[in-house]
Parts: C-alpha cells; sequence; structure tokens
C-alpha cells in the first residue's frame, strides 16, 4: 500500500489524480445502480433482505481461479459482480464500493475482454483505489457496497451500504461452502428482484470460474460469449425461442396448400395488388402455366430459377409456378444494380429466370439460361395455345430446396442461404397459428426479403 507523498510536489499530483479520479466516480454513479428501483435517493426506511446459497464446488473454483490468476479472491467476486451489472443496467463502467477500501473501484467492462483480462482490471482497480485512499479528500457516496469472503452465517444482520443503498456479500460458511445475501432498502426494491440478481452472481461466478460440470476455465471466450443466467432461466428464454410445438398436421407444402385452397372456393380473392385483382382459381392457374412453361424448358427438380419481378401479382404467380415446377426461386431486388443481379445468379447457378416487364432487358450471363415473362397475356389468360397446366407436375418433398435467398454483402460478399419445402411449411404453419382468422396478409418487404 503506497504511503502519503512528503514533498509538496507530490502532494499536489496526488491530489490533482484524486480530483480526476473523483470526478470519474461521480459521472458513472447511476441513478438506477441495478438497473432495477426507483431514482435515487430513497428516504430512509425498512431494509429488507434475501440469500442464496453456493455449492462448496463453487467456492473452492473461486480461490484456484484467484491463484491461477495471480488475483485475490475479492477481484474474482468483483469481476463477476460487475459483469451482473453490466447486463442489468448496459453501463460499461462500474463504480462498487468494497470490503477493502475505503473508497471506490472504478472498474471499466468491454464485452470482447476475455475473462482473464477482466480479472486483471479488477485487480488494478483495486490496487488503485488502495493507492487513492491515501490521498486526503472526500468522494461521492457510492449507492452499492460488496464485500467478501466474511465468516458467516453473520450473527448480526448484513447492514444496507453506507449510502443507504445495496450492500451484497459474499459469505463463507462453516460447513466449507458458501452464500450470498443482500441488503436493500424494501422501499426500493423487491425480494424477488434481488434474489434474482443474486442469481445472476451466481451463474456470472460459474462462468467466470470455469465450465460448469468441469471445472476447467472457459479459454477462447470473451464477455459477450458469457451470459449469467441461471438453468432455469436459460431454459425458460430457449423456450421463448422454440415457440409452441407445430402440430404434425397442416404441413403440406405451400404449392400443394395453395392448391387445396383454390380447390375448397375457387372465386375467393388471392391477392390484390394496386387496381389489380386475382382469385384463387385465377392465380392457380397463372401459377399451374408459368410452370408448364419452366417444365417444357426441361427445368424441375433441384433446378434454381432466378426470380427478377417488379411488385405484381405476376411476381406471386412467379414465384408459385416455380415451385410447382420443383424447383427453387432465387430473388432478386430490382433495385439492385445489374452487377449484383447477375453475380447471384451466377453464384446460384440459375438455369431459368422468371421476369416482369422490362426486367429481361437486365439480364447478363449464359445465353442458354430460359427466359418467362410471368406476365405475358398468354399465361395469365386461359385457352390459348401451349398454355396448358401440366397434367403432372413434382411432389415437393421436406426436404427438397423451396427457395435461396441472398444476405445483403454487408460484410463481405452476398452469401446464399437455402430454405427447404419443411421449413417454409412449418414457418407458414406457425404464422397460421399466430394470426389465426382469414388469411389475410399485407406485403411490404421485396420477395428478396426472407419471409416475404
Amino acid at each position: 500500500m503506497s504511503s502519503r507523498p512528503a514533498d509538496p510536489a507530490a502532494r499536489d499530483s496526488a491530489g490533482e489524480e484524486f480530483r480526476q479520479w473523483t470526478e470519474q466516480v461521480r459521472a458513472a454513479l447511476p441513478e438506477r445502480p441495478l438497473g432495477l428501483g426507483g431514482d435515487r435517493p430513497v428516504p430512509a426506511g425498512p431494509v429488507a433482505r434475501v440469500r442464496l446459497a453456493l455449492d462448496a464446488s463453487l467456492r473452492t473454483a473461486v480461490g484456484r481461479t484467484a491463484r491461477r490468476h495471480g488475483v485475490n479472491p475479492l477481484a474474482v467476486g468483483l469481476s463477476a459482480l460487475a459483469l451482473t451489472l453490466v447486463r442489468h443496467t448496459a453501463a460499461y463502467r462500474q463504480v462498487i464500493v468494497t470490503s477493502e477500501a475505503d473508497v471506490p473501484v472504478l472498474l471499466d467492462v468491454r464485452e470482447d475482454m476475455a475473462p482473464a483480462e477482466l480479472l486483471a482490471a479488477a485487480h488494478t482497480a483495486l490496487g488503485r483505489s488502495r493507492d487513492l485512499a491515501m490521498t486526503p479528500g472526500s468522494v461521492p457516496p457510492v449507492p452499492l457496497e460488496f464485500t467478501y469472503g466474511v465468516q458467516g452465517p453473520a450473527t448480526t444482520p448484513l447492514p444496507p451500504s453506507a449510502a443507504g443503498d445495496v450492500h451484497i456479500a459474499l459469505f463463507h460458511t462453516e460447513d466449507g461452502g458458501a452464500e450470498l445475501a443482500a441488503a436493500f432498502p424494501a422501499e426500493r426494491y423487491t425480494p424477488e428482484r434481488l434474489t434474482a440478481l443474486l442469481r445472476h452472481l451466481r451463474a456470472a461466478l460459474t462462468a467466470l470460474t470455469g465450465e460448469p460440470g468441469t471445472g476447467t476455465p472457459p479459454r477462447g471466450r470473451v464477455l459477450r460469449e458469457l451470459v449469467p443466467l441461471d438453468e432455469a432461466e436459460r431454459e425458460e428464454l430457449l423456450a421463448l425461442g422454440r415457440g409452441q410445438e407445430l402440430p404434425a398436421e397442416g404441413r403440406e407444402p405451400v404449392p400443394a396448400r395453395v392448391a387445396r385452397l383454390r380447390a375448397e372456393d375457387p372465386t375467393a380473392p388471392a391477392a390484390v395488388c394496386g387496381d389489380d385483382e386475382v382469385d384463387r382459381g385465377e392465380l392457380d392457374a397463372w401459377a399451374s402455366r408459368i410452370a408448364s412453361r419452366l417444365l417444357a424448358a426441361g427445368i424441375g427438380r433441384g433446378d434454381h430459377v432466378g426470380l427478377l419481378a417488379e411488385r405484381s401479382l405476376a411476381a406471386v404467380a412467379g414465384v408459385l409456378g416455380i415451385l410447382r415446377a420443383g424447383a427453387a426461386y432465387v430473388p432478386v431486388d430490382p433495385a439492385h444494380p445489374d452487377e449484383r443481379i447477375a453475380s447471384v445468379f451466377t453464384d446460384a447457378r440459375v438455369t431459368a429466370v422468371v421476369v416482369t416487364g422490362r426486367q429481361a432487358e437486365r439480364l447478363t450471363g449464359p445465353p442458354a439460361r430460359t427466359v418467362v415473362r410471368a406476365d405475358e397475356p398468354a399465361l395469365r389468360t386461359p385457352g390459348h395455345a401451349g398454355t396448358h397446366t401440366p397434367a403432372d407436375t413434382p411432389v415437393a418433398a421436406p426436404e427438397d430446396p423451396a427457395y435461396l435467398l441472398y444476405t445483403s454483402g454487408s460484410t463481405g460478399e452476398p452469401k446464399g442461404v437455402l430454405v427447404e419445402h419443411g421449413q417454409l411449411a412449418a414457418s407458414t404453419l406457425a404464422r397460421r397459428q399466430v394470426y389465426p382468422g382469414a388469411p389475410v396478409f399485407l406485403l411490404l418487404p421485396p420477395l428478396a426479403f426472407d419471409s416475404s
């Protein structure tokens, strides 16, 4: 621990450093130190307390981690608490009063830090606090206090922090285990919220001291990959991502679903674009004629067909026609430059392109590609030669590709992502589960945007 500077120049330098550091502490003090509760200050009132048991193995892991990294166990606990607070508050500079220094610890956390870097930063921040504690002066009250390693259970209840807010402690119990405790103003926080915070702190300690169940410290990982959640909370969040289990019925391929809807009510409106409208029967026949044109050109199962179409009913018919032919469609946005469109079609190895309007004039690449104009009157209007509905179109299997979608390319070259018929059918069924009633949707994004 450093001693007080003897000469005036050294005292002035130390005083200036202390003043600057104090301003940093004051600027970092949050109004809601845990990301919870009302704004400070809270009048003095009743104090509430919660406790949470820790496994003896976690206490051992904390000591082992401290020895491995050349820090004391307090630095490990402080690192875990700072990581927990970052997740709760999204503030990457944390101010905490600790049991080893009368002045606060100012700790900066970065998401790209490795756990070892965070431990080293906490060790350095603790040392700086001890040094500054020798400099005359005062610092603003800090709401959060952290005590580590006190033998317990304590004979007297854990008091709130010196500033009257939250005091968190890690007690070493007599049976070789440990427990977390928190004392806090009952008018500011609820026991449920503080218990959840202690659970997250326990999970952060586990994440920083070793992979669960292995005792091996995390290697090659950074803080953004460490999520301080216990198993129950992690499973709850994962369940939200999975959603409800879809029923086994109703997962037929989209072309088959469209054909079934047409059979149920062929005169019902199918799609509207501006003043143009088509019913189910008309759209189904239109798509079948496009499929017939593709099949006649040798396009079928396993092929990729480009789709370069303006927003129109013909674009919808083009999508359905490609799928009905058994091929996968590769949509591109007509607003994109010709070079990008050509690059996508080349990378996707498209063997045909379905277009609308004058988009065919923009096509470059192999002249052998088949070009089908989806808005050709002969394809939309029945009764023309060569526009018959194919008698036998391929039946899509769940693992067959439905469409190939390309990323924006903002982080490099555009990359193709293949979506299978089974995935498309499940996505469509999920939408029908979430949005019951008449299946009416407003299509705003371009067809090159997924889920359109």
